[in-house]
């Protein structure tokens, strides 16, 4: 799934590959959308400076 504004945190577990300039932007999002449900966000990087945004909220396992 992609992140889009409206999305809400139950909607996106995980953000597809985004580029590296755009890793602040999602991340930024995903903590205004999901706010205090938030636990952790885990940033990796994949190939070609691509990164993968997973998204934990209170209630899920890592």
């Amino acid at each position: 799934m992609t992140a889009t504004f409206s999305s809400t945190c139950e909607d996106i577990p995980a953000i597809d590959p985004v580029p590296l300039y755009l890793v602040p932007q999602m991340v930024t999002a995903a903590v205004h959308r999901c706010g205090e449900a938030l636990a952790e966000l885990h940033v990796r990087r994949g190939g070609m400076h691509f990164y993968t945004i997973t998204v934990v909220t209170r209630g899920e396992e890592a």
